[in-house]
């Protein structure tokens, strides 16, 4: 009875979280639909407050869920009797809404309708608590070498301006070439990297880059030398994929880095493949890797480190191998995708398991654009962000894998070198406003 009992939840829980995926998906159509504002209320503890606190809420910004549950709270003020109830019900939603999102003036605003429901107190609280809360959505930066030794990530937006960076780390004797960047939460690491490919100077430190405070800070030792590899962040750990290590080698093993003990936990090698690091991809406890020799695909159980498919099974692309400009794996809604860039500017992706096409895009590019080299930057909700790059025009598009909808972010041309790393990090638009700045605020209200 216990293991019917255990099975019977476990498929309750796929089938909640799927049901949650495509609530997320559509929430912006549902909030016009009664029946649904009806169930998030009725249902708050259970389902609400965890469909509203879901990163993967799609929404055009912060202030759409602002002005969805403020109204909501005001048509359900008119109805229900149950005030005190109905207050505590007020307070939790709105703990929901990611006010660190708001710029200034926004902040004001917010505050004042606040202000009409809430006390100054409450206020205070519940902004407070919710401030260093894992943005929805994400900005453009760029790591580049703003010396021969000091590495500086700068806004997207003030590029071009030496003097507003957001951070600067120094590294001696130079910025290591090939060093790797991942996203999650508010940190961003980095690691990996040659001092000078061939000169057999390693930075083998792992760092951390605070978002919010804007602070590096030491956190572990790699025990691998590798550069130009991939870097995933799975569980508690960060997954080190290929690349290449002395001598020039390339690297055939996968490293677990544990980040509460700042040391290489596991290592497991791997067949001879003749994949690149952007060519792998996590999909829940699995790591899968696509080797472009044989357009075979492997699988790796990040539970025990073991190779579950060390043959591969073939995976067929359906179009000219010399079409494809660009391959790598990402994950859409827990399946394995291969994503191509091809050289008529369009990206298509195909289920692995399958080979069914699921995306087929046309980019916006100019006539001249068929030579311009493209790739995937990072999958963030249901945005594929891709960097293009034709001589110097560079350009940053995002594309939605719902809507199929196509939305240029960078169109500039800041003078990229090689060197430069686009990178994506949470928009701090108010993380200047701690707790003293919101009581002078509500207190001038």
């Amino acid at each position: 009875m216990a293991s019917q009992h255990f099975h019977c939840m476990t498929r309750f829980e796929v089938l909640f979280k799927v049901i949650l995926q495509q609530f997320c998906y559509d929430f912006m159509e549902l909030t016009t639909m009664a029946t649904f504002v009806e169930l998030l209320f009725a249902q708050l503890n259970r389902f609400g407050l965890v469909l509203l606190s879901s990163d993967e809420l799609n929404v055009e910004n912060e202030r759409f869920i602002f002005e969805f549950l403020l109204n909501l709270m005001k048509e359900t003020r008119k109805t229900n009797k149950n005030e005190q109830n109905q207050h505590q019900k007020m307070v939790q939603m709105m703990k929901c809404v990611r006010y660190s999102l708001f710029n200034g003036d926004e902040m004001k605003e917010v505050v004042n309708q606040l202000m009409e429901i809430f006390k100054k107190e409450e206020i205070l609280s519940f902004i407070s608590e919710n401030r260093w809360r894992y943005p929805r959505s994400l900005g453009l930066a760029l790591c580049r070498n703003i010396s021969s030794n000091i590495l500086g990530i700068s806004d997207f937006d003030h590029v071009r301006d030496p003097g507003c960076l957001l951070a600067r780390l120094s590294f001696e004797p130079i910025v290591p070439v090939g060093f790797v960047t991942t996203l999650h939460d508010r940190f961003l690491y980095l690691c990996g990297g040659e001092y000078g490919i061939g000169k057999g100077r390693w930075n083998k430190t792992v760092w951390r880059y605070d978002c919010f405070s804007r602070e590096w800070s030491e956190i572990g030792t790699m025990t691998e030398e590798r550069r130009h590899f991939a870097l995933f962040l799975w569980r508690k750990s960060l997954v080190m994929v290929g690349g290449f290590g002395k001598y020039r080698t390339k690297s055939q093993t996968v490293s677990l880095f544990d980040l509460e003990s700042g040391q290489t936990s596991r290592v497991v090698n791997l067949p001879q493949l003749e994949f690149l690091s952007q060519r792998c991809c996590i999909v829940d406890d699995s790591l899968y890797l696509f080797d472009c020799g044989d357009y075979h695909l492997r699988q790796i159980d990040l539970n025990s480190m073991s190779m579950e498919s060390p043959d591969g099974r073939n995976v067929s692309l359906n179009y000219d191998c010399q079409s494809v400009q660009f391959l790598c794996l990402i994950s859409i809604k827990s399946q394995c995708v291969l994503l191509m860039a091809l050289k008529n500017g369009s990206i298509k992706g195909i289920l692995t398991e399958s080979g069914t096409s699921v995306l087929e895009l046309s980019l916006p590019l100019s006539e001249k654009s068929v030579s311009q080299q493209i790739e995937i930057i990072a999958l963030i909700g249901n945005w594929i962000y891709a960097s293009m790059d034709d001589d110097g025009d560079f350009r940053v598009i995002k594309l939605n894998v719902k809507t199929r909808d196509i939305c240029i972010v960078i169109d500039q041309r800041p003078s990229l070198t090689a060197g430069d790393h686009v990178v994506l990090l949470p928009k701090l638009a108010s993380s200047e406003y701690h707790s003293s700045r919101l009581q002078q605020l509500i207190d001038s209200c």
